[in-house]
């Protein structure tokens, strides 16, 4: 029987080999690897291509997949400084033809240090070992502020926005005195976000004082945008800039979606019952921080939510609760990913169910 189990993997597996090694032959690697050995067909791109300590890093990836069956995620963790992209690869027989894609992942809002990326492909049934690929390292730079600022924080919420989502403008930190602005002003021209804060009062204190401003600044198209904080004081005196960079993205498309500040990933798998040659990945994306949403073909003709909820949201008992409800009788499974702690569920919806699915005890917050 094991044998048998074997040979029909090898089987399944098969087109998936040929055709990821067909495509390693033509891009001229015969030779060993080194340290900018990267997954066959698909080229890795960072945004931004130098990040900071504390910003929201992208990666975009583009190519080919060598196989005719799409994989499903991508999910991101990042145990001990390596961060992993993982694909779920549904294993069917596949056509031995390559396919384009184009997936926009979130990595996280990371602190300095040094980051290797790896892809890692791994079967939907667990029935091989997984395999990693080597994609590239990067350097994420210590934040620096000028001396009229010690301190600077300067964050954006949703830290993952897409052009749906209306951004704010959290600013706070160490202000040189006791003059701590009060209010502010967004701008837009082009791809730079001016924020101006302005303090208050007239006579000041040289003493190092706390503050924190929230600021709305509306919806942005996709693209790399810089905030440059630029504070205003009573005396006129005048300092550099506090420049922070971010991303916006359009992930309506994907089929993986980052919920809670990008540590949980969720995607969802659907089969017919009706025809077996029938599947695929629903698409989706975050309606909140806590709730995604699915469709099969129409975007707004939505089929599936999930909603991811952690103590900070309410739970008592220490864990992040999982709730997942459908308008739609079709067998569906959904994956969650804790990329803090790599560990990660599949729930099943069966054939004519449809009902709600929830489980408070599984992930550990």
């Amino acid at each position: 029987m094991r044998d048998k189990t074997l040979t029909k993997t090898a089987v399944r597996l098969a087109p998936f080999s040929i055709a990821l090694l067909l495509v390693w032959l033509s891009a001229g690697n015969l030779k060993a690897a080194g340290p900018a050995a990267s997954f066959p067909g698909i080229e890795p791109v960072l945004y931004p291509v130098d990040p900071v300590a504390g910003e929201p890093v992208w990666m975009r990836l583009t190519g080919y997949w060598p196989s005719g069956c799409l994989p499903g995620g991508p999910s991101v963790f990042r145990p001990d400084g390596v961060i992993s992209i993982r694909f779920v690869v549904p294993n069917t027989p596949c056509p031995a033809v390559m396919r384009p894609i184009d997936y926009k992942v979130f990595l996280g809002t990371l602190s300095a240090g040094t980051y290797g990326v790896q892809l890692v492909t791994e079967l939907d049934d667990a029935s091989a070992p997984p395999q990693a690929f080597p994609l590239k390292s990067f350097e994420v730079r210590p934040a620096s502020t000028g001396e009229d600022l010690p301190t600077a924080i300067v964050q954006v919420s949703p830290a993952a926005p897409s052009p749906r989502d209306a951004v704010s403008v959290t600013l706070g930190g160490i202000w040189p005195d006791s003059c701590i602005p009060t209010h502010g002003h967004v701008t837009r021209e082009g791809s730079v976000i001016h924020v101006t804060v302005a303090a208050s009062g007239q006579v000041c204190k040289d003493a190092l004082t706390n503050w924190s401003l929230i600021l709305p600044a509306g919806s942005f198209p996709e693209g790399l945008y810089t905030l440059s904080v630029e504070p205003q004081f009573p005396d006129s005196r005048t300092v550099k800039p506090v420049l922070f960079r971010f991303a916006v993205l359009d992930l309506v498309s994907a089929t993986e979606t980052s919920l809670q500040n990008g540590r949980y990933q969720v995607s969802c798998r659907w089969k017919s019952q009706f025809d077996s040659k029938i599947e695929g990945w629903l698409k989706g994306y975050a309606l909140a921080t806590t709730t995604a949403a699915f469709w099969y073909f129409d975007p707004d003709k939505t089929e599936v939510f999930v909603r991811l909820l952690t103590p900070a949201d309410g739970t008592n008992n220490g864990k992040t609760w999982v709730a997942i409800s459908s308008l739609t009788d079709i067998q569906f499974w959904v994956f969650v990913t804790d990329t803090k702690t790599g560990q990660s569920k599949e729930y099943h919806s069966p054939p004519g169910s449809g009902s709600l699915i929830i489980d408070t005890r599984s992930f550990a917050y």
